[in-house]
């Protein structure tokens, strides 16, 4: 479709895997006609592992979502190490980003105008966003049909502009789409609330909105086959 952005999500058919049970998703991101990377979805019962591999590295990054603990689990296949991330670790975690962001206010009271200014504008230029922006998303009413799944044309947009198109497919029109659907949402509840604490202590959306599939995706009701 003409003026339609690059990014293509090409979703893969469930894989069936004896040795796991739940449902287990293959996709492509592409761009200017080239893999940049490839993530594997093991979804069961709320819970979610997703391994991404870019296109130019051997060795997968991953996480895991314990969807009843309401945590993240990032793992580093290098050092063969893990850290969580749960509810109480994000309030630690907001506090010292807080008491941080605080400091750095403090500091510049105390510094001249003239490296003040100049200090800010720095501040301004790394962290240009101050608050978060209300994003909104509109079904457009045209479908299109992209690497074989039908999908539903949607806009994104922030305080009136349009930021996104997404296309969208529905659940159950990817094998084993509808079992990975519920881990996906809780995942994408925890960054929201994620984000929402560590902005609210920075004082400035520090995170930036998870934009077009986690911010969206209770909306949506699929996965966008193309953006």
């Amino acid at each position: 479709m003409t003026g339609r952005p690059v990014l293509i999500l090409l979703a893969a058919l469930g894989l069936p895997a004896a040795a796991i049970a739940g449902a287990v998703l293959e996709f492509e991101t592409t761009g200017t006609g080239e893999i940049s990377s490839t993530t594997r979805i093991s979804a069961q019962d709320g819970s979610s592992r997703i391994e991404t591999t870019a296109g130019s590295e051997e060795d997968p990054t991953g996480m895991i979502f314990d969807g009843e603990r309401s945590a993240l689990i990032v793992l580093d296949h290098e050092r063969r190490e893990y850290s969580v991330l749960d509810e109480a670790t994000m309030q630690q975690m907001a506090t010292q980003v807080g008491a941080a962001m605080q400091q750095m206010r403090d500091a510049l009271e105390e510094m001249p105008p003239e490296q003040r200014a100049m200090a800010e504008q720095m501040m301004k230029q790394q962290m240009p966003q101050t608050a978060r922006k209300d994003s909104t998303l509109e079904e457009t009413g045209e479908t299109d049909t992209i690497n074989g799944f039908d999908c539903r044309w949607y806009e994104v947009s922030e305080s009136g502009k349009k930021t996104a198109e997404l296309c969208v497919t529905d659940w159950s029109d990817i094998d084993g789409g509808e079992e990975a659907a519920e881990p996906m949402r809780r995942m994408s509840a925890f960054f929201e609330e994620m984000a929402r604490q560590f902005s609210e202590a920075a004082g400035m959306d520090v995170m930036g909105r998870q934009q077009n599939l986690f911010e969206h995706l209770e909306e949506l009701d699929g996965y966008p086959v193309l953006v």
